[in-house]
């Protein structure tokens, strides 16, 4: 069995180091982003958590400010090899920790239960900041277009964070 080179490493937790973003790490978040055919806009380094290993840039996600005094959790991408050990739980737990504002994402509907661990549940699109609904908007076109290219287009769902200390 072929194995490729990404995978050929074993990744676990403790090979992980999450941090801020610094700005060298700007270009390799760009091409993690685009890698998952996530939108490529919008994606400025000093928003961003990254997650490293021995080969570099394993995972991204960043926290975008809403003018509503909002913030949308984007970009949320973990490279295959990394995936199923926590990364994504540690990279939003540091953006997301001790924040009371709110916070929405926009996710496939599959994902929906991933994101209740942080404490996320869905909510009506109308309800989400001018920039959510908007983000979700473009999402959705872009979705559609993949149906021209024989893909099933995926439906996105608007989702708030309620924090902890602010329960429903």
């Amino acid at each position: 069995m072929r194995r490729d080179a990404a995978s050929a490493f074993a990744t676990t937790a403790t090979d992980v180091v999450v941090r801020r973003a610094l700005a060298s790490d700007q270009a390799d978040i760009v091409a993690l982003v685009r890698s998952e055919h996530l939108n490529p806009t919008d994606l400025h380094w000093h928003r961003f958590v990254v997650a490293c290993d021995a080969q570099g840039l394993v995972g991204a996600a960043q926290l975008r400010g809403n003018s509503d005094g909002s913030h949308e959790l984007g970009s949320l991408v973990v490279r295959p090899h990394a995936r199923r050990h926590g990364v994504a739980t540690r990279m939003i737990e540091l953006l997301v920790h001790g924040r009371i504002a709110r916070v929405f994402a926009v996710t496939r509907h599959a994902n929906v239960a991933r994101f209740a661990r942080w404490g996320f549940a869905p909510i009506d699109a109308r309800d989400a900041a001018r920039e959510v609904r908007l983000r979700r908007w473009i999402g959705q076109l872009a979705s559609i277009v993949s149906l021209l290219r024989g893909r099933r287009p995926a439906a996105l769902v608007v989702l708030e964070r309620v924090p902890p200390t602010r329960q429903r």
